[in-house]
């Protein structure tokens, strides 16, 4: 058995590919796999790819399915693991080379079922552009929802069925907390970051795409994964909490790429009614109380507190112009 599965959808990403797997072959961990999925690539991904699995045959394993999107790959790639942990990395991504070692050791050392740690933004030159996740609150409310700066227990991910969504966009978020609300302990390495998301040039991160409404359906599948196992029972705000944040504040966010100001306002009005059906008493969650908002900086707290409440009397549209005249000055904004 492998100590840790690192699993890595690629599609067309030959330019980065290389650098990516680098990161893996060349970790310190040596009891470590790489599982290659390409999602159909129509560059030459595939065969570089290939040429890893021939130089590291003890390492390096590479699959072909046909193109179905980052969620079936990684779905494919679970099944093909065998490591005591597995893990994610984007295939125009890097890590850093003491990664696996240091979240290994940690999960070992205290016993956890998640392992997450800070991870950087970078350019395409390598610049940083921020760092997230890095000394925040020990709180499952802090954790993001993107799979990559996390170690999973692979068990607890097959016994407990998570998966991906398939063939929609977000499907890192129901992974995520389908997988987290199944953990008794989750352990945090705050000194480093040790993954690094490449923020492409050509990212269409600010640009409006009818995808953002996959969210309503990634939701619906965790809101009824949470209730058929019984995990409102115990974990409630929190699960209401996430859900808040990714309608609210990250769905929105996405929409004020739209043009037409009406319909922005009409996504805000479709969101609203969607989250008061699942959450009757949203605007209650004790995370958004001002003594509960646990954020580093003044603004992200501000935000949280009031912005709710804005969304809560249909004032929020103030919310997302001003963040529209923030996207505008700076192209690399954090998302909320």
């Amino acid at each position: 058995m492998y100590d840790v599965s690192v699993i890595i959808p690629v599609y067309n990403s030959s330019k980065y590919l290389r650098k990516c797997l680098d990161s893996i072959v060349f970790q310190t961990l040596e009891n470590i796999e790489a599982i290659i999925i390409d999602d159909g690539s129509t560059d030459n991904s595939l065969q570089i790819a290939k040429e890893y699995e021939q130089n590291y045959p003890h390492k390096v394993k590479v699959y072909s399915v046909p193109n179905g999107g980052q969620g079936i790959a990684r779905n494919f790639g679970v099944t093909k693991s065998s490591g005591e942990f597995i893990a994610f990395v984007d295939s125009d991504d890097y890590v850093d080379l003491k990664m696996y070692e240091t979240l290994v050791a940690y999960a070992r050392n205290h016993q956890s079922d998640l392992v997450i740690c800070p991870y950087s933004r970078v350019d395409e030159e390598g610049n940083l552009l921020h760092t997230e996740m890095q000394n925040v609150e020990h709180s499952v409310t802090s954790m993001n929802s993107g799979p990559t700066n996390k170690l999973f227990r692979r068990d607890i991910w097959v016994n407990n069925s998570v998966r991906f969504s398939e063939k929609l966009w977000y499907e890192d978020l129901e992974a995520t907390l389908k997988y987290v609300f199944n953990c008794k302990t989750i352990g945090w390495i705050d000194e480093m970051p040790l993954y690094y998301y490449v923020q492409r040039s050509n990212s269409s991160i600010n640009l409006y795409d009818e995808r953002v409404n996959d969210i309503f359906k990634v939701i619906d599948n965790v809101y009824e994964y949470v209730k058929e196992r019984n995990l409102f029972d115990t974990h409630y705000n929190e699960i209401e909490y996430h859900c808040i944040m990714h309608l609210v504040f990250g769905h929105l966010s996405r929409c004020v790429g739209e043009k037409s100001w009406i319909k922005v306002h009409g996504y805000i009005k479709q969101t609203k009614a969607y989250l008061q059906e699942k959450f009757p008493t949203y605007y209650k969650n004790k995370y958004f109380k001002w003594e509960n908002v646990k954020d580093q900086s003044l603004f992200m707290k501000v935000l949280k507190v009031v912005g709710l409440r804005l969304f809560y009397f249909n004032l929020f549209d103030s919310i997302l112009l001003v963040y529209r005249v923030k996207m505008k000055f700076n192209k690399n904004i954090k998302r909320w």
